[in-house]
């Protein structure tokens, strides 16, 4: 396995709809180890005063077609259901975090966050969150897009469907995004 290197002043982490309407329904084995992931490599990040983006998703005014209005009709999205997760909420009072709300499933379409990348010069993003098929996925791939090195944590990001899990991870997001573990991407941080 290739071993990443890390320009720190170059790189953020983003963090995808870890909120409570979203998590809450999430029932997965993993649920709590993704979670505790997540905050190792906030903290960690922070400490490193590496840019972190902590993104929501206010699902009451997607921005899609007909496909999601069944969903939208029978969901109530209230201001709890679209708020992180404490754990994860804690980190948005912190030094060079910068909080997102996306309306769509990827963070870069209809927002600010290339212009927030690239005018701090980042080149590489980490990506970490939930679900793996739809938010991650679609991060990740407009982030390989607009030109970015992309690094996908593969045990802070979960999914209602432990088979969609696997093959995002294993067979589609290897195509634009190098796939590790949060152990590993520490010790790439740490140069072990």
């Amino acid at each position: 396995m290739e071993k990443i290197k890390f320009n720190l002043s170059k790189t953020a982490i983003i963090v995808i709809d870890l909120q409570q309407g979203i998590v809450n329904q999430i029932q997965t084995p993993d649920k709590k180890a993704v979670i505790q992931n997540n905050i190792d490599l906030l903290t960690e990040f922070n400490k490193l005063s590496t840019l972190e983006v902590l993104v929501n998703v206010d699902l009451n005014t997607l921005q899609s077609p007909d496909r999601w209005a069944d969903i939208k009709q029978n969901a109530t999205y209230n201001a709890e259901s679209i708020s992180l997760i404490p754990e994860i909420a804690t980190f948005g009072n912190k030094q060079n975090v910068y909080e997102l709300t996306k309306y769509n499933p990827s963070a870069f379409f209809g927002s600010s966050l290339d212009s927030q990348l690239r005018r701090r010069n980042i080149d590489t993003v980490i990506i970490t969150g939930v679900a793996t098929s739809n938010g991650v996925y679609a991060t990740a791939q407009d982030a390989y897009q607009h030109g970015y090195n992309v690094v996908v944590a593969q045990d802070a990001c979960m999914d209602s469907s432990i088979e969609l899990q696997q093959i995002f991870l294993q067979q589609l997001l290897p195509k634009k995004a190098f796939v590790r573990s949060t152990k590993d991407i520490l010790n790439s941080v740490h140069n072990i």
